[in-house]
């Protein structure tokens, strides 16, 4: 357990960590959450803060609040955690929530109960309830829909094809600035997508506008990480009537030299996937 990995963690130490008591009902208000939740990440926050000279304190008909016992410890302790990377944080509200459901039911081919779902984000199992009903018509747009089973809970229905385009869209944001530009911290991988499709498609003489050259970045990516995960291509088969031979000759040329850089065998179907996204 991480102060600066856990979003929900580290929020609630901020609203501790002034003179004055919060309620439990007023950090609930805060976190969007129940107060009975609230008072299981103060419960966690008080066994972390234990260890590091602090705990927090409660006092009837006034709340919560962090009292420091051993300041150098305690200080000790901030000055680590403020350099921790800020990774696998918990959602603090419901925009970060569907975020989290969307790319986490996408990215995942089990069920997964909702009871699990809610103590994995610290909410109630209502509130994971109307966030699982924005995420699904968000789904609908791409053709997904969540399938639910009995004593199993949930899990995302849909063919390859569709899936991927709906993971695309998400990746995009991460990767993307907001002036349409490759993040520097994106990594080395998109760096050498990017490379192989100039040399791809200058040595196939074939001109692919700036938006579509992006776009396929991020397609490829996907199209990458999804067969790592020995998931292959199927579907979209009323897109294929676009592809021609020219762009099936290119998408060869591309795929010989993703196979070559990343040591990744790409199926046929893959080509054919690829030839989809330069048509």
């Amino acid at each position: 357990m991480e102060l600066a990995k856990d979003r929900r963690l580290f929020r609630l130490w901020g609203k501790l960590s002034k003179d004055e008591y919060s309620s439990a009902k007023e950090l609930s208000f805060s976190l969007e959450t129940s107060e009975k939740t609230v008072r299981r990440i103060v419960k966690d926050l008080d066994y972390l803060l234990k260890k590091h000279g602090a705990a927090v304190v409660s006092r009837h008909g006034c709340g919560y609040r962090i009292s420091v016992s051993d300041q150098a410890a305690y200080q000790a302790f901030l000055e680590e955690a403020s350099l921790a990377p800020a990774r696998d944080f918990v959602p603090a509200n419901s925009e970060e929530r569907i975020s989290f459901l969307l790319e986490y039911l996408l990215n995942r081919n089990q069920f997964v109960k909702l009871e699990d779902l809610a103590e994995k984000l610290y909410v109630s199992k209502n509130t994971l309830t109307a966030d699982l009903k924005k995420v699904e018509a968000i789904l609908e747009k791409h053709h997904l829909k969540i399938l639910r089973k009995p004593n199993y809970g949930i899990a995302l229905q849909g063919n390859e094809f569709d899936l991927r385009l709906c993971i695309a869209g998400f990746t995009a944001g991460r990767l993307l600035s907001m002036e349409g530009k490759y993040k520097e911290d994106t990594g080395e991988e998109i760096r050498q997508i990017s490379e192989i499709l100039l040399r791809s498609s200058g040595k196939m003489e074939f001109k692919v506008n700036e938006m579509a050259f992006q776009n396929l970045i991020v397609h490829i990516y996907v199209a990458m990480k999804r067969i790592e995960r020995k998931f292959t291509v199927s579907g979209g088969k009323q897109q294929t009537k676009w592809v021609g031979e020219r762009e099936r000759e290119v998408a060869k040329v591309i795929v010989e030299n993703l196979e070559q850089q990343f040591s990744l065998n790409f199926p046929e179907e893959e080509v054919e996937y690829i030839a989809i996204h330069l048509a």
